[in-house]
């Protein structure tokens, strides 16, 4: 049997290789993309999964042949990236990263040099960037969050008016989370309860017990440690107490030894016991501490290492929840056993810390703020928006654009909208205001700004009409909020329509995408299995075409 070597591809072959991997997923994703976008179909264990969501459609895809999937994982990456910052925004990125690497290529066949080509780049990044502060809003009122929920949800009123529900239930710190409700009516219901979050997650996949890779946890216990947990003998018999008595149970501590997380994923493996390890969040001993103590003020639980030792353990050392739900990088609490007089003084103390006369006697304005922080999340809300559905499949395409629209509206409050539509960076891109003294950077940056147009050009062809022709009724208008409506096919006031982006999604489109397309001027060359009778495709059709379509 023969064995197949290697081929190596050099310099603009080798870039036409990568870059025709990235064009069938831009093309694929991109077709989800805006309020007259398609659905994409896929096989996940069996079930048929059906979705709008960029991110979910990118990561299924992987090519046999092993020279598109150079391309494919390169722009899976950068939507990836920009996704995980915000919650969203993958399609825009997917779309800007693909358009960036072709106007690049288009150049390097042509000659320029690669140095002027990066440096127009990045000169032309750093004005969008720039230039898109100028485009930003505020949100100042209930409708805008309704109006970004629904834009990023493709236009349903139903899941705008949930979300929009829940935020407004939770105040400024509070949380949202999403929970299937597969049910004869398809109802979907928002409740509202007390809870915390914070940013460590699970310490072994083995604690996964959900079809969504979380673990969750009902009426679960949880260990504080103020120390690494590094003999197995220090929590063998609170866990034995625990299995008798059938109930979940969370650690979280600074730290883990390795003997100590084998002991606890063998119980997992062998379902011994349910439930997590989890570090304490923080990055200094002080700020682990003062979370450990916040936790043990949700939770009515006493610290392990401070409050007491293992042999002064008794069960009421441990805090209590009506559910915990633990992903790879998050931990949820909701509905702790907290004692109302125990939290109300150190809410009290904590506020004391704060108020005019603390920050003369030697706070810095870092720790009042830090503080502040403690007091609102400690403050917050937890609202759960139990997605309903008829079927799996239903039900799944409806959570992904929860979770799309969740995650917008949460980036907006954090920094602010612009108008959609693409508009923002369309009318950025059209302007002439940015120039060199270099004709390549010249040529690069022009580049750059064609590449930005076109999600504005995707939304204006999904919707039938001439991408000309709207580009220029909406560029003879200078009020910068006029963009295009690809629902109703007119013109109007974005802001006023309720057509808004994140601002903060779509300047991480434009990093993630820049970022890539660096990434792509670099490749010299590309080795891949020598496959007989393998043909790289022709991308010359792709590259007489104006963008995707």
């Amino acid at each position: 049997m023969a064995v197949a070597g290697k081929k190596i591809y050099r310099q603009n072959e080798a870039r036409k290789i990568v870059l025709s991997g990235m064009q069938e997923v831009a093309t694929t994703v991109s077709s989800t993309f805006g309020p007259r976008g398609r659905t994409v179909a896929f096989d996940r264990g069996g079930n048929v999964k059906i979705t709008k969501d960029g991110i979910t459609v990118a990561k299924e895809i992987k090519f046999s042949d092993e020279a598109k999937n150079f391309g494919a994982v390169l722009i899976k990456e950068a939507a990836g990236k920009s996704n995980y910052i915000n919650g969203d925004g993958s399609t825009s990125t997917t779309i800007l990263t693909y358009e960036l690497c072709k106007e690049a290529y288009k150049l390097l066949i042509q000659g320029i040099d690669i140095n002027d080509l990066r440096e127009g780049y990045k000169e032309a990044k750093d004005y969008v960037i720039k230039k898109l502060e100028d485009y930003k809003h505020e949100i100042e009122g209930e409708d805008q969050i309704f109006n970004i929920a629904k834009v990023s949800a493709n236009g349903d009123e139903e899941i705008a008016k949930n979300i929009q529900q829940a935020f407004l239930s939770i105040g400024d710190n509070g949380i949202v989370s999403i929970a299937d409700s597969l049910s004869r009516k398809g109802e979907t219901t928002v409740k509202i309860a007390t809870g915390l979050e914070f940013d460590r997650g699970f310490l072994s996949s083995l604690s996964v017990n959900s079809a969504n890779d979380q673990c969750i946890l009902n009426d679960a216990k949880v260990l504080l440690s103020a120390n690494v947990i590094d003999d197995v003998e220090d929590i063998k018999a609170i866990l034995q107490g625990l299995q008798l008595a059938k109930k979940d149970v969370v650690i979280i501590a600074p730290d883990f030894t390795d003997e100590v997380m084998a002991f606890f994923r063998e119980l997992l493996s062998k379902k011994v016991i349910q439930g997590s390890l989890v570090l304490a969040p923080g990055t200094s001993k002080n700020t682990i501490n003062d979370n450990l103590l916040d936790l043990a003020v949700m939770l009515d639980a006493q610290i392990l290492g401070q409050d007491f030792d293992t042999n002064e353990f008794k069960d009421d050392c441990l805090g209590e929840a009506r559910q915990i739900i633990i992903s790879k990088g998050k931990t949820i609490i909701i509905d702790a056993k907290t004692n109302e007089e125990r939290f109300n003084k150190h809410i009290e103390l904590l506020q004391a810390k704060v108020n005019h006369d603390s920050a003369e006697i030697g706070y810095s304005e870092y720790e009042i703020e830090s503080v502040k922080e403690r007091i609102a999340k400690m403050s917050g809300g937890v609202a759960t928006i139990y997605v309903g559905g008829l079927t799996i499949q239903e039900l799944g395409e409806k959570k992904d654009r929860y979770e799309d629209a969740i995650n917008a509206v949460r980036s907006s409050l954090r920094g602010g909208y612009i108008p959609g539509a693409g508009t923002a960076l369309l009318r950025i891109a059209s302007s002439d205001n940015l120039m060199s003294t270099s004709t390549s950077m010249n040529l690069a940056i022009k580049a750059f700004m064609k590449a930005m147009k076109t999600p504005a050009k995707v939304l204006i062809n999904s919707s039938g009409h001439d991408y000309d022709n709207v580009i220029n009724e909406i560029l003879k208008d200078n009020v910068k909020s006029i963009g295009f409506d690809s629902r109703s096919g007119e013109l109007t006031d974005l802001i006023k329509k309720g057509i808004i982006d994140p601002f903060a999604v779509i300047v991480n489109s434009v990093i993630y995408a820049h970022n890539m397309a660096e990434q792509f001027m670099s490749v010299d060359s590309v080795i891949i299995t020598d496959v007989p009778n393998l043909r790289v495709e022709s991308l010359d059709d792709i590259l007489n075409e104006d963008g995707l379509r």
